[in-house]
């Protein structure tokens, strides 16, 4: 019968050789936080607590200040969103583990993974026939 010190070792043997041989999963996170909208349509929030928050927490779960982008205020545009995914896709491995938090304001939309063919829907993925959105920051408030 093996003693827990000897399980306790092996146990913590295995941990030191996945880090040393790369094994071990790395931890990437994306936070997003909108306070303030530039159309003054859209109410302000206090999002930035939240990113605090999230940053605190996942420090605690032993991700690694290097790798939690945050993207707050201005920085929060299509297009830098976009290139903070991009970085993660391009750096992120099978087993990694991904966290994504978003701190603004939402939006339906009309379900853009319809395809129309003479007035009929050929592929409609969303009962309501409206997609989720997330709202960047200068997005205006009246989308259509």
């Amino acid at each position: 019968m093996e003693s827990p010190i000897i399980k306790y070792l092996l146990f913590l043997f295995l941990l030191i050789y996945a880090d040393i041989t790369g094994f071990a999963q790395n931890k990437k996170a994306l936070i997003i936080a909108i306070s303030h909208y530039k159309d003054k349509n859209w109410f302000q929030l206090s999002s930035f607590n939240d990113a605090l928050l999230v940053k605190e927490m996942l420090r605690k779960q032993s991700f690694l200040e290097k790798d939690i982008d945050v993207l707050s205020d201005e920085q929060a545009t299509a297009s830098q969103i976009s290139q903070a995914f991009e970085k993660i896709i391009a750096n992120i491995n099978r087993g990694d583990i991904f966290y994504f938090h978003f701190s603004g304001h939402g939006q339906l939309i009309e379900d853009v993974n319809r395809e129309q063919s003479k007035d009929k829907i050929k592929k409609k993925d969303e009962l309501d026939g409206l997609d989720e959105a997330l709202v960047t920051v200068n997005a205006p408030k009246n989308w259509t």
